[in-house]
C-alpha cells in the first residue's frame, strides 16, 4: 500500500505541477493583456495628438496662404489706385514703371510694358471725338488738321478707317436688306 499510496502522491504533486505552470501561464498571458491594455490606449493617445498636429499645423498653413493671397491682393488694389489717380495716361505709366522698379518682387517686369499710355483716351481726344460726333459732314477736315498737329497719332487715323468701315457697312446692309411693304 505504501507503494500505493506513494505513487498517489507522486500523482498528486504532478497534477498541482502542472495545476502550477497552467496557473503560471495564465498569469503570463494576464500581464500581456494588462501591458496590451495599457500600451493601446497609449498609441491611440498618440495618433491623435499627431493628427490634432498635423490639422492645426495645415489649417495654420491654410490660414497663412489665405492672408498671403489677401495681402498681394491689397497690394495690387493699392497699386491700382496710386496709377488711376494720375491726370493724365502718361504719368500713370510713369507711376507704374515706378512702382514696378519699387516693388520688383511683387510686380514683374512686364507690368508696366502692357499699358501704351497713347492708347487711352485723352481729354484733348475725347474733344476730337466729340467734335467728329457733332460735325459728321466735316469729319475728314477735322481728322486731317488733328494729324496735321499731332503726326504721331495713329489713333485719329484709326477712328477714320473704322467710321469710313462702318459707313460702307451701312451702305451694305441697305442695299441687302429687303424692303417691308405694308
Amino acid at each position: 500500500m505504501s507503494a500505493d499510496l506513494e505513487r498517489e502522491r507522486l500523482e498528486l504533486d504532478k497534477r498541482r505541477l502542472e495545476f502550477e505552470i497552467e496557473k503560471q501561464r495564465a498569469d503570463a498571458k494576464m500581464e500581456r493583456i494588462k501591458a496590451l491594455a495599457i500600451f493601446i490606449p497609449l498609441i491611440l493617445l498618440l495618433a491623435t495628438f499627431y493628427i490634432d498636429n498635423y490639422n492645426n499645423s495645415e489649417n495654420y498653413k491654410r490660414g497663412l496662404n489665405i492672408s498671403q493671397e489677401d495681402a498681394r491682393n491689397t497690394f495690387k488694389l493699392k497699386v491700382a489706385e496710386i496709377i488711376m489717380d494720375a491726370e493724365t495716361p502718361t504719368k500713370a505709366y510713369k507711376r507704374a514703371q515706378t512702382l514696378q522698379s519699387i516693388f520688383p518682387e511683387y510686380l514683374n517686369e512686364s507690368f508696366a510694358k502692357g499699358f501704351n499710355p497713347t492708347s487711352v483716351a485723352t481729354p484733348a481726344k475725347m474733344d476730337l471725338a466729340t467734335l467728329i460726333i457733332d460735325h459728321p459732314s466735316q469729319r475728314d477736315e477735322i481728322i486731317d488738321l488733328w494729324t496735321s498737329i499731332n503726326p504721331n497719332d495713329k489713333w485719329a487715323n484709326e477712328w477714320r478707317t473704322n467710321y469710313n468701315i462702318s459707313q460702307k457697312v451701312e451702305q451694305i446692309i441697305t442695299i441687302i436688306k429687303p424692303k417691308h411693304r405694308l
